[in-house]
């Protein structure tokens, strides 16, 4: 299965969301792609949200107050896999956000509030 956005450089996004900073044309996202496991978690987590989850009815009506959301299927396979690695604070996700390769890689760089 293909990770949000890889060929089209896309992810699905509701009517307000923000962009990450990288596509999977981006070099450092290129560069942990390459580096990540293929059977690793971080892989069956996104194939699992991208196969088994209809978001379609949640993204037609997110991110229409406030400002700008991050892409709700991303945010949400962020915090899977950082549930699933042990972690359940926010503050945990956010900082793995910033500093790990794998959430870099499910987040294409993008470094939300979780």
């Amino acid at each position: 299965m293909l990770p949000q956005g890889r060929g089209s450089g896309k992810s699905r996004r509701g009517p307000r969301s923000r962009r990450s900073p990288w596509t999977d044309r981006s070099a450092e996202w290129k560069r942990i792609d390459d580096e990540l496991g293929a059977d690793g978690p971080v892989r069956l987590v996104n194939e699992c949200v991208d196969r088994f989850l209809n978001l379609d009815c949640f993204l037609g009506v997110y991110g229409f107050r406030g400002s700008r959301a991050f892409p709700a299927d991303a945010l949400l396979k962020a915090n899977l896999y950082e549930s699933l690695c042990g972690y359940s604070r926010p503050r945990q996700w956010h900082r793995a956000a910033r500093e790990t390769d794998p959430m870099k890689w499910m987040l294409f760089g993008a470094n939300p509030s979780l």
